[in-house]
């Protein structure tokens, strides 16, 4: 059984969305990652809801990603009137991005609580506490060969992305003492905001795409559906533009 958890994140939307998206065997080769395809940087932008044909900037996004010898770390927030408040941190190895530690601050909002693990190559143990302050103790064998959730933007920027390619994302929740499987497909390429970028898909109805940049390998717009009729679009500022306030 899966412990308590945050409700959201947005580290861990994927996630929040994996009853739509896993298969208990993937249909493909998993993916070949390396770490040191990404650039380290900041990159932030804007949130936006879309209902129908309704569309609405509700907040902000930031993320760092800093590039070490053998770790990477990626930082991501949000301030949001109605995702609320959020900083999330992931740690993961260089350059097989297997995960070190991962930490979630919701600070205001239905993401309101902290979560704080750290893995070995057997076990993910840590703390949730929830937004009322109680806190529920975590340790797990974890599945070996498989990326922590948080983690699966990362790994998909940092696999071998060309027209077509296809991967079996082995993936887990700390609770989950084998894998689920996420299917991908390298949809096309297509330009966000004057840059070139690959289109990653997910095999599912929950319209969870990545449109990721084919030189530097930042993530330029996510979306995905938490709900039926509800799109979310993570859409990264345009170069030249003033930056979305940083919600760190």
């Amino acid at each position: 059984m899966r412990p308590a958890r945050p409700a959201l994140s947005l580290a861990t939307l994927v996630s929040a969305l994996v009853p739509a998206l896993a298969l208990a065997q993937g249909l493909h080769a998993p993916p070949r990652v390396d770490a040191r395809r990404l650039t380290p940087g900041i990159l932030s932008g804007n949130i936006l809801v879309v209902r129908g044909t309704d569309t609405v900037r509700t907040g902000s996004w930031a993320s760092e990603i800093a590039l070490r010898k053998d770790t990477v770390i990626q930082t991501l927030g949000i301030n949001d009137d109605v995702l609320g408040r959020v900083v999330d941190t992931v740690i993961d190895r260089s350059p097989d991005l297997q995960p070190i530690g991962y930490s979630h601050s919701g600070l205001s909002g239905p993401m309101a609580g902290t979560t704080r693990y750290a893995f070995d190559t057997a076990r993910g143990s840590g703390s949730i506490t929830s937004a009322d302050g109680e806190v529920t103790r975590v340790d797990a064998r974890r599945p070996r060969k498989a990326w922590h959730m948080a983690s699966f933007s990362l790994v998909l920027a940092s696999s071998d992305l060309r027209e077509g390619a296809t991967a079996s994302m082995p993936m887990f929740e700390v609770g989950d003492t084998s894998a689920v499987f996420i299917d991908v497909t390298v949809a096309g390429s297509e330009m966000v905001q004057a840059r070139a970028c690959w289109k990653v898909v997910t095999d599912s109805l929950s319209q969870m795409a990545f449109w990721i940049d084919r030189d530097t390998r930042t993530i330029r717009r996510r979306t995905a559906a938490p709900l039926p009729g509800v799109l979310i679009i993570f859409e990264a500022a345009q170069a030249g533009a003033t930056a979305a306030p940083d919600p760190h």
